[in-house]
């Protein structure tokens, strides 16, 4: 049975209008409307002429272990599909955790890996403000110093840190409030304004992998992006201050 999502803005059950294979509008009585990717589930129980035109190709891993991929050009249209929704958010009335948590949702999908979070940089730590896959207990508790791990080497670094596995890599760091025993390989890519580092936002999978340049650019495009929402939404903290200040006076 398909679950039903229910509106942001008043908490009615949405309709929603599948567009495509891979994408979905949601739309509400209020006026809301939203996107959505299509589950692997509900892709499975679609009818035939819904999946048809999906060519995948066969991914060799291991020497007894086949994969069934996206090819990259399927795999290229649903990361676009993803920018598109993730600007739509980044543009909203939404608080920045909760732009973060929907943008996480969307990444985490979109590339099929296991975990993902995002730090800020705070009073020169790299704090977790957003994660999915980790324990949300650690968000706002969790800080690393600028060059801990292989997230603050990408933010000390100013540059996108890719480890196929780091398990191997001796500059990655075990942290003992994450249990990351599964945990094979990572991308730590950061968040840039000019030559300021705002932030970093890392992607990790349970197994060994080469992350492919469409999706090395993928991530530098939601970057460019969080960049952008970290920025607007702290300019409006300030102005929203400094309207209360004058009001004092």
């Amino acid at each position: 049975m398909e679950k039903y999502t229910r509106c942001r803005k008043c908490g009615r059950v949405m309709k929603k209008e599948y567009l495509d294979n891979w994408k979905a509008k949601l739309v509400c009585s209020c006026g809301f409307s939203d996107f959505e990717l299509v589950s692997a589930k509900t892709r499975t129980l679609a009818p035939p002429q819904f999946k048809k035109n999906i060519p995948s190709s066969m991914t060799y891993k291991s020497d007894s272990d086949y994969v069934l991929t996206l090819d990259r050009a399927n795999r290229e249209k649903l990361e676009i599909f993803s920018l598109e929704e993730i600007s739509m958010l980044v543009s909203s009335d939404c608080d920045l955790n909760e732009v973060l948590n929907h943008l996480l949702e969307k990444v985490c999908s979109s590339l099929a890996v296991d975990v993902s979070s995002i730090y800020t940089v705070e009073d020169d730590k790299l704090v977790l403000r957003a994660t999915k896959g980790l324990n949300k207990e650690l968000v706002g508790r969790l800080k690393l110093s600028i060059g801990e791990g292989l997230t603050g080497l990408s933010a000390k670094e100013k540059k996108t840190v890719i480890v196929e596995d780091i398990s191997l890599d001796k500059r990655s760091k075990k942290i003992k409030e994450v249990n990351e025993d599964t945990i094979k390989a990572m991308l730590a890519c950061p968040i840039m304004h000019e030559d300021l580092v705002l932030g970093v936002i890392n992607m990790k999978t349970s197994t060994r992998r080469n992350f492919q340049d469409d999706e090395i650019h993928f991530i530098s495009i939601i970057s460019n992006i969080l960049s952008i929402a970290i920025r607007v939404r702290k300019l409006k903290t300030e102005n929203r201050l400094l309207f209360d200040i004058l009001g004092e006076r």
